[in-house]
């Protein structure tokens, strides 16, 4: 079995797969919370355990494969591979892209690698040219050319990042929980700002790739989104065509079959 792990600000989600070429179908996956100061046997009796819970044998993971957006905890997950699994850990950087998917950015250095491993991925399962959205702590779009380039994109503020930011900055705005309105012409508040963080959301995202695709040239490129409520927001949109919210655990699994070929 192959580990995958994709670290983000907010949360470590993790994936299963069969060491099958071709394979992406999970195994097993789940989601702990990112925490930076973390230790190397934290990290080790957490992935035991959710492994187990999910009835895969810890001893049945061969190799261990990560991208990670968070540096200061990179240490302690290669050490956990090693220490809880007997692996040697494969850590993705922007240099593992250079032969299928160059990179038309200024300084690579600066992605986020979930950013490329999302396109790699979506190169190997979809097609492009294509617009690949990520829901994330911050909400990224990259542009995929036909010739898969990767050629930039841009980041907006997450969805539970604006909603604290509206609730934390306004004196009489309660907390409130996402939800899906049925109007944007509310007569209470709470749905009221739920209906403000939706709309403002999915115009965002149809606006802007509307926007992506005649920069490209390309009006017919596909749209896929992921990330955790990337389902939330897609239902509500009119320009993303497919949700893949395993998008960036595919990607690593493709990117071990190219390192390993």
């Amino acid at each position: 079995m192959i580990l995958t792990i994709d670290v983000g600000n907010s949360n470590i989600e993790s994936g299963i797969f069969s060491a099958d070429t071709g394979d992406y179908n999970l195994v097993a996956s789940f989601r702990i919370g990112t925490n930076r100061s973390i230790t190397t046997d934290e990290l080790g009796i957490l992935f035991k355990e959710m492994l187990i819970h999910n009835n895969v044998s810890p001893a049945s993971i061969k190799t261990g494969i990560y991208s990670s957006v968070v540096p200061p905890i990179n240490h302690s997950i290669n050490k956990m591979i090693f220490k809880y699994f007997g692996c040697n850990p494969m850590l993705i950087t922007p240099k593992d892209f250079e032969k299928e998917m160059p990179v038309r950015y200024e300084d690579a250095g600066q992605i986020g690698t979930d950013r490329l491993v999302n396109a790699y991925a979506v190169i190997k399962l979809y097609s492009a040219p294509a617009v690949i959205i990520d829901f994330g702590t911050a909400t990224t779009f990259c542009a995929l050319s036909r010739k898969n380039e990767y050629l930039g994109g841009l980041i907006i503020p997450g969805i539970s990042i604006s909603l604290e930011a509206l609730v934390n900055r306004t004196s009489k705005l309660p907390k409130v929980e996402l939800g899906a309105p049925a109007k944007a012409i509310e007569t209470e508040t709470v749905r009221g700002m739920q209906a403000g963080i939706y709309y403002q959301t999915v115009d965002a995202v149809d606006g802007i790739v509307r926007r992506m695709k005649e920069e490209m040239g390309e009006p017919n490129a596909q749209v896929i989104a992921t990330g955790g409520l990337s389902n939330f927001v897609a239902r509500g949109t009119k320009e993303i065509s497919i949700v893949d919210d395993f998008l960036s655990l595919k990607g690593l699994k493709a990117l071990y079959e190219q390192r390993t070929a």
